[in-house]
């Protein structure tokens, strides 16, 4: 082969009229980024040549970038050829990926030995322009619109501004700038002066280039702003005190816009920017603050409030010197006065209360060491009742309900004492009493100058369809748990959302396993919910109470409670799990009621929770028994209960009882009446059940 290509020059000048010759065209046009394929054709006497006399080279600036000769050897992996056509005539060199650097002349030389051959082929790059329109914003006034066209070559480019398709003047072309990839870009603009009808019209920025084949345009209507206006609040400040100067711009649209504080044109820190707020007139408005501690080296600097908005050719400024006010001497003298006579006159009441209180409690002390005759209890009620004033719920404020979103229910609390009662949410659906523990709060009324009025809130993170109909129940209780105060909702309604997309997961497991002690450590366990019997007179039913997270170590007892007498109906009961529920850790324990007689109403049923330890002969239980309770609930006549079961559903009435507060009081019957709370808490020693 070497010998070959020393003779190739001798043969090429006695073979002047060669069988191979080049068919192909001498320009070739390219798009930026795409693949493109160089062409390049010849003719033989015989197709496909033969590979032993057959070479191909492509040069690029005089240097050699790819050569075929039986294998292909490139100095640029973007550069590629067909074998398999180049033996058939086309030798085409491909570039994939091009670029503003790949235009230029390209040289094809093709050997069919003896014969050699050469073409010439110029590559012409172009890329597509991009146009970009960065100011539609007028107003009144003469207005600029402002255009950015991009990503184009060659740099030739011709652009027009069109109202309604007829072409503007005053219209501003800058000098193209090149980017970093090869390409250009360039800014235009327009001015005019908008009118009410401009309103309605269609204005373009329409641009021609080598790269179209037809004209790019851009269409687009103005958008009607209104230029802000500032002031400064207040320029009066303390010396080194923290002071707050204040920003406002006013009457401006669109919204967006930014305000920043400087001192000497140096930005300042801790400034803070509120939201835009409407107008009411289509316009908005805002205010900006700015916290500084001046001294003597800011009291001749220049302060400035500078405003950007789109409606604005350059930033609006307000400069502004800070005006110190010294504060007097006799002013805070007479503050300081002011503020120790009310800390005597705060001490003063206070021993008065103390010792009104404590003569108030000797008082009460020596009655009852007199006994418990019943003129004694009848001259003890009456201070009782003027100390304590019992709380009331005002209405449950419920908003629209729509499946899936989020809610939020308020109760407001009056005569609300912290230490002495707490808050429980309930749902009852149809027979169902369910306890709502997650997402409540309970704040005080902000609104409201008594300050014992709260407002209880409930979260209800995923309203569902199957709410439709329950009831909410507001519920304040006394910290022995058996005093109550409690008000519903009544049937809520619930919209149905077609977006609302619901799971629900299966998967039955064992109740001894699930029960086991040995399993993975579970929380405290928690009520869910009561089912309620219906309570009709001369008929048995069963109660039924549903738990979540209990395992073998627990025991579960029932109680009743009928007019502040307590007694055991069960201790140990059957637990199986709620084979409903797709929450394995949920479990049933019912108690069958016998005939339900009138003498029952008003009655209580408490549901209890015993930790580890709690029965003897095993040691005290570490953990305070956990209780739930049904509330009173109401006997019907058999006659009456199935009128009212026909007709409507029953609704949770208000029961409300005295809390009783007074301590030497709870320790006499503390064995009798032992503290209940739905809450899990640590149990004394020495309750007896």
């Amino acid at each position: 082969m070497d010998y070959r290509r020393t003779l190739l020059p001798l043969f090429l000048l006695y073979y002047t009229d060669a069988a191979l010759k080049m068919t192909g065209p001498s320009t070739h046009r390219a798009m930026l980024g795409s693949d493109t394929q160089i062409p390049c054709k010849f003719t033989a006497d015989k197709l496909p040549v033969d590979p032993k006399f057959f070479a191909v080279i492509w040069y690029y600036a005089k240097n050699s970038i790819l050569s075929y000769d039986n294998t292909v050897m490139t100095t640029d992996p973007r550069y590629s050829i067909n074998k398999h056509q180049a033996l058939n005539g086309i030798a085409d060199l491909i570039i994939s990926n091009t670029s503003i650097s790949d235009g230029g002349v390209y040289i094809c030389s093709v050997t069919d030995s003896p014969f050699r051959m050469e073409q010439e082929v110029t590559v012409n790059i172009q890329a597509i322009p991009n146009i970009t329109i960065t100011n539609k914003l007028v107003t009144n006034n003469e207005s600029v619109l402002q255009s950015v066209i991009s990503g184009f070559y060659p740099v030739d480019i011709d652009i027009k501004w069109l109202r309604d398709g007829e072409i503007l003047d005053k219209v501003i072309v800058e000098n193209p700038q090149r980017d970093p990839d090869g390409t250009y870009h360039v800014r235009s603009s327009v001015t005019i002066t908008p009118t009410e009808e401009d309103r309605e019209r269609i204005f373009s920025c329409r641009v021609q280039h080598k790269s179209l084949t037809a004209p790019l345009q851009e269409d687009f209507q103005l958008v009607y702003g209104a230029i802000p206006l500032i002031s400064i609040v207040s320029t009066k400040v303390q010396r080194n005190i923290k002071n707050t100067l204040i920003c406002k711009a006013t009457g401006f649209f669109p919204p967006q816009i930014k305000i920043m504080w400087y001192r000497n044109g140096k930005v300042l820190k801790n400034q803070f920017m509120e939201k835009p707020q409407e107008y009411g007139t289509g316009t908005y408005q805002v205010t900006s603050t700015l916290t500084i501690t001046p001294t003597n080296d800011d009291q001749n600097q220049i302060f400035s409030c500078r405003v950007q908005h789109d409606s604005l050719q350059e930033p609006l400024r307000e400069d502004f010197q800070l005006i110190y006010e010294e504060t007097s001497m006799f002013l805070v003298i007479l503050i300081c006065s002011i503020v120790v006579a009310l800390l005597i006159i705060a001490v003063v009441v206070s021993l008065c209360c103390w010792k009104h209180k404590h003569k108030r409690s000797e008082n009460q002390s020596a009655n009852i060491t007199r006994g418990n005759h019943p003129e004694h209890s009848e001259q003890l009620l009456p201070p009782k009742k003027a100390e304590l004033l019992d709380p009331e719920i005002g209405e449950i404020k419920v908003p629209e309900l729509t499946e899936g979103e989020l809610a939020e229910l308020e109760c407001k609390i009056y005569n609300y004492a912290t230490l002495s009662y707490t808050v429980l949410w309930l749902q009852k659906l149809e027979d169902k009493l369910k306890f709502v523990k997650l997402n409540k709060a309970i704040k005080r009324d902000e609104t409201s100058k008594d300050q014992n009025t709260y407002i209880a809130t409930l979260t209800l993170s995923d309203v569902q369809m199957s709410d439709d109909g329950s009831e909410y129940i507001c519920r304040v209780q006394c910290s022995d748990a058996w005093s109550i105060i409690e008000r519903s909702t009544g049937p809520i309604r619930v919209k149905a959302n077609q977006s609302a997309n619901r799971t629900r997961r299966n998967g039955p497991e064992h109740l001894e396993r699930l029960l086991s002690p040995n399993r993975a450590e579970l929380p405290d366990p928690e009520f869910i919910e009561f089912i309620l019997p219906k309570m009709i007179e001369g008929e048995p039913d069963t109660l039924k109470c549903e738990i979540r997270n209990l395992t073998k170590s627990h025991t579960v007892n029932w109680h009743q409670r009928l007019k502040k007498e307590r007694k055991v109906l069960n201790r140990g009961s059957p637990v199986k799990r709620d084979e409903t529920s797709t929450d394995q850790n949920t479990f049933i324990v019912t108690l069958d009621l016998p005939a339900v007689q009138m003498s029952d109403d008003g009655t209580e049923y408490v549901c209890e929770v015993e930790f580890p330890g709690a029965l003897p002969p095993k040691k005290p239980a570490i953990k305070k028994p956990i209780r739930g309770s049904t509330g009173p609930l109401q006997v019907k006549v058999k006659q009456r209960a199935e009128i009212s079961s026909e007709n409507s559903k029953s609704q949770t009435s208000d029961l409300k009882q005295i809390c009783k507060s007074d301590h030497e009081t709870s320790e006499k019957h503390k064995e009798d009446q032992p503290q209940y709370n739905m809450a899990s808490e640590k149990e004394d020693k020495g309750d007896k059940h």
